[in-house]
Parts: C-alpha cells; sequence; structure tokens
C-alpha cells in the first residue's frame, strides 16, 4: 500500500523568525526528549528546521487543526525528525480523522490494516479507508480497492476492486492507476486489455510510481518517461 505525504508546513511572511524558532525548540526538546534521536555534535540547521515544524504542529494540533495532527502523526511514523513511534502516530491519525481529516482516516486504516502502533484490525481499516475515500482522499479509495481484491476485512469483490481502483486513479492516486492496471493485464474482473493497461501504467509512472514505469517500458518494449 502507498500513501501521501503530510502537506509541508509553510510559515508566512508574518510568521515567527529565528529567536521565535529557538523558542518554540525550547518547548518542544524537553517534552520529546524521550523520544527523539541522540543529537550530534555538530549544529543540523536542517534537522532543527524539521524539529521547528514539529512544534508548530504540536502546538496547532492542540489548537483542534485536525490536518496538523496527520501531519505529525507521519511525523513519528517515519520516524522523522522525531523517534518512531507507532503508537503515537496511531493517536495522532485518531486525532486527525475525528477531526474531519480524511487523510488521517486513511492513515489511521493502514496502521490497523498492518497492526503497527494497534492491534491487527482488517475489518476496521477496511472501514476507515472507505472514510477516507469518501472524504475525497484519492489514497482510501486505492487501498479499500486492495482490500476487495484480496477479500480482507470484507468480501473478495474485483468488480468493487476495479471501480475504487478507478476512483483513486482519477483522484490522483497513481497507486490506484496501477493497481488498475494490472487488473487489466491480467483480465481479472476486467476483460483483458493490453492498451488499457500500458495506458494506466504510463499514467502512474507520470505520478513517481517506480513499479509503473517497469511495467511501461515492459509494454512498450522501451524506455518510459516518468517524473
Amino acid at each position: 500500500m502507498a500513501f501521501r505525504g503530510a502537506r509541508r508546513v509553510q510559515r508566512s511572511a508574518g510568521a515567527p523568525g529565528a529567536a521565535s524558532r529557538a523558542f518554540a525548540l525550547a518547548i518542544l526538546l524537553p517534552l520529546a526528549s524521550a523520544c527523539l534521536p541522540p543529537r550530534t555534535a555538530s549544529r543540523d540547521p536542517a534537522r532543527e528546521e524539521r524539529l521547528y515544524q514539529a512544534a508548530v504542529l504540536h502546538q496547532a494540533c492542540d489548537g483542534g487543526e485536525a490536518a496538523s495532527c496527520t501531519a505529525l502523526g507521519l511525523m513519528y511514523w517515519k520516524g522523522d525528525p522525531v523517534a518512531k513511534d507507532a503508537a503515537r502516530a496511531a493517536a495522532l491519525f485518531h486525532r486527525g480523522c475525528d477531526g474531519g481529516h480524511p487523510q488521517g482516516c486513511g492513515q489511521l486504516g493502514i496502521l490497523y490494516f498492518k497492526g503497527e502502533g494497534v492491534e491487527r484490525d482488517a475489518p476496521r481499516a477496511a472501514l476507515l479507508f472507505r472514510m477516507a475515500c469518501d472524504d475525497g482522499f484519492s489514497m482510501g479509495c486505492t487501498d479499500l480497492g486492495v482490500l476487495h481484491e484480496r477479500g480482507e476485512g470484507l468480501a473478495k469483490d474485483l468488480a468493487q476492486a476495479v471501480s475504487l481502483y478507478d476512483r483513486g486513479c482519477n483522484g490522483g492516486s497513481a497507486a490506484g492507476c496501477f493497481d488498475l492496471g494490472l487488473l487489466y493485464a491480467r483480465g481479472d474482473g476486467v476483460g483483458k486489455d493490453e492498451a488499457r493497461a500500458a495506458s494506466l501504467f504510463r499514467m502512474a509512472c507520470n505520478g513517481g510510481h517506480a513499479p509503473a514505469c517497469a511495467r511501461a517500458r515492459q509494454t512498450a518494449g522501451g524506455p518510459a518517461g516518468g517524473k
């Protein structure tokens, strides 16, 4: 399963400067000292900037900004710039989802599907993917399609998988285009259509999906473009 990254936090021209960054770090580091990886002796401005962004997200999430809870959850899930903590990521995704941010629901669904930070629960993952998909998070549609294709957490239904992959692909999910292309290439749930599959692989490749680029080269018999 793939997933999109969180929206990058941008500061406006009137946002805090270096003094405020130092103040934010002074607040964050004592609170997160148990979770942060050891700091090196050399100064790392790039890491300090990421820590500043984490501090901003902490404050925004605590203030009720659901998207910030999701973005902060991704930091804890990936382990950058804070130490990896799947349980904390799950709690933050839960806050984002409850606050109406569809990506939070989708990311929480991934954790339930994988059993990271929470007990594995495929039916609950399916419900969360459905919520995310219905609220406009295209990767949620793709992930729900995966469950329908595999028959995990709900009944196997290739027709539903085709529909959900198509919905995800049209919404900008490169993984949705790729997975739909695989179904057309095999003729699963749809009539076999190698030309349609090749077109979908190219779309997914242009969206940055590396395996799709490899399939696009195979179907074209030569190099395929991509970002």
